[in-house]
């Protein structure tokens, strides 16, 4: 029996546990983006506040900083979609779930 986006049931649980394991993968890079962007924040502090001010922390840290919480950004919105993924296929499984128990019946 297939469901009507054409996977069968046993192929759709599948790619649900998939994509769930790549959605935490993906959770665990935007982590280590935003630990990234506050070592980069951290840096940009550092090179600001010394007299005469350090150019070459400040610069570097501000780049750092900036390019990871760009990625976490670009990431999110793809966990975010990944998320709403699952949550969709889930939705047609148990709609199949529900229609074959009723033909069951």
């Amino acid at each position: 029996m297939k469901n009507n986006k054409g996977l069968p049931p046993d192929l759709l649980k599948d790619e649900i546990v998939k994509q769930t394991h790549a959605l935490k993968l993906i959770r665990l890079w935007i982590n280590i983006f935003l630990i990234l962007s506050s070592v980069g924040i951290l840096l940009v502090y550092l090179g600001a506040t010394r007299e005469p001010i350090n150019y070459y922390m400040l610069v570097p840290g501000a780049l750092i900083a900036a390019l990871g919480i760009i990625a976490a950004i670009v990431f999110g919105y793809g966990h975010h979609n990944g998320k709403r993924n699952v949550e969709k296929m889930i939705n047609v499984l148990e709609k199949q779930v529900k229609k074959s128990s009723k033909k069951s019946k």
